[in-house]
């Protein structure tokens, strides 16, 4: 769970005499220490320096159940003792001091058990375990985007136990339906190699006014986003207006005289008559595919420039892969097979930005949707909810809807 969304209050009680070199304190109901018979508080300054770690609950994840803090301190006791005034505020001053990867709001000595008492700070409301919280924040107070996603990614599932597993997965990986545009955790990427060739400038396309204004919006849209930035490079690629089925414009950059001079990426995408070879025998299937997916993908500072392109009032390069090189599938598909690792044909594969993971019962798609969901959620990759379908027996990939082996 966020610190901006609950807090923890520990209270606990320090006995005398603790036979392990570790403290533990856990976000249960009701907590006690495998201690000794209990001393006056003023002891306080008398126990063994025994205790090298103290291990807590990291309570950031939205679960906040599941992942566990260890922090390492010699002579823990005698750092302790260092703080001055009385031994409970003590304990609490040298709680709140630790570099702990989560932090609580307040920790209480004194008491001759642990307590939890869990808050939402939205809206304030308080519980007494960390399931009702869990619960509240997923009903009322998590952002509406991750909420609204999980909820319809879901609906189809009738099996109350079927829809509780994938939603817990999809809870824990929330992140993942995040709409705030970022870039993943990569190293940026070297995609626009050329031949030795002086930079390429294009005349600008006529264009209307109306033109104008709606290119002048998209390249705002782009700044806002941090996705490119002013550039004063000697490459200029022309801007066009792709009109779309719905009568809407795709904002372009023509990039076809730069791709001529660029030394192309042969890494090879997967064949899709073997893709659909390897789905014969499944039975579930989930499908994911990217926010953006090219613009989740850092550019290496070095080839910005060339990405470069004018407006009539603008001169801007990219600061994530474009859209429209040559080399940005390849460049894709080989991070989303680095991505998959050994899932790879196994129960999971990648066309470039859709992914698609199949099992031939519930129980195994649990475990590979689980797998994949947390590689996602460390690579901070972002998936567009509305095109992403889980745990179906019968879904459409790639221009096929497949059911059970069969495709059409």
């Amino acid at each position: 769970m966020s610190l901006e969304q609950s807090s923890i209050l520990l209270k606990f009680n320090l006995r005398s005499n603790v036979r392990q070199n570790n403290l533990t304190l856990t976000p249960h109901d009701q907590i006690t220490y495998p201690t000794s018979k209990p001393t006056p508080t003023s002891s306080i300054h008398n126990t063994p320096r025994s205790i090298q770690n103290i291990t807590i609950f990291d309570m950031s994840d939205e679960e906040g159940l599941g992942s566990l803090v260890t922090v390492a301190r010699k002579s823990w006791f005698q750092d302790l003792q260092n703080f001055s005034g009385d031994p409970n505020e003590n304990v609490e001053k040298f709680l709140k001091s630790l570099p702990l990867k989560s932090r609580t709001d307040r920790f209480h000595a004194g008491d001759s058990h642990c307590l939890l008492e869990a808050k939402c700070n939205k809206c304030h409301q308080q519980f007494l375990s960390g399931n009702d919280l869990q619960q509240h924040l997923r009903e009322k107070c998590y952002p509406r985007e991750s909420r609204d996603s999980i909820q319809n990614l879901t609906q189809q599932l009738e099996d109350p136990n079927h829809k509780s597993q994938v939603q817990d997965i999809l809870w824990r990986n929330k992140e993942i339906f995040d709409p705030t545009p970022s870039v993943i955790n990569i190293e940026p990427q070297s995609a626009i190699k050329t031949i030795d060739h002086p930079p390429i400038v294009c005349k600008q396309y006529p264009a209307s006014a109306k033109d104008h204004q709606i290119k002048n919006q998209e390249v705002q849209k782009l700044l806002d986003r941090n996705q490119i930035e002013e550039s004063t490079s000697p490459w200029s690629a022309p801007v066009i207006l792709v009109k779309k089925k719905d009568g809407s414009t795709r904002f372009c950059i023509d990039y076809r005289k730069l791709n001529d001079i660029t030394i192309k990426n042969v890494f090879s995408l997967p064949k899709i008559d073997e893709i659909f070879d390897q789905l014969a025998d499944a039975v579930y299937y989930t499908r994911f595919n990217f926010r953006a997916g090219y613009f989740q993908i850092p550019l290496a500072v070095s080839h910005r420039s060339k990405t470069a392109f004018s407006a009539r009032d603008n001169h801007d390069q990219f600061k994530v892969l474009p859209q429209g090189i040559c080399n940005g599938p390849a460049t894709f598909q080989r991070i989303s097979n680095h991505l998959l690792g050994p899932a790879r044909w196994h129960y999971a594969l990648a066309y470039i930005d859709d992914i698609i993971i199949y099992s031939p019962t519930f129980e195994d798609h649990v475990i590979h949707l689980n797998q994949i969901c947390s590689k996602l959620n460390e690579a901070k990759f972002k998936l567009n909810a509305e095109k992403c379908a889980v745990a179906k027996t019968q879904i459409e990939y790639l221009g096929h809807v497949i059911k059970q082996g069969n495709i059409r």
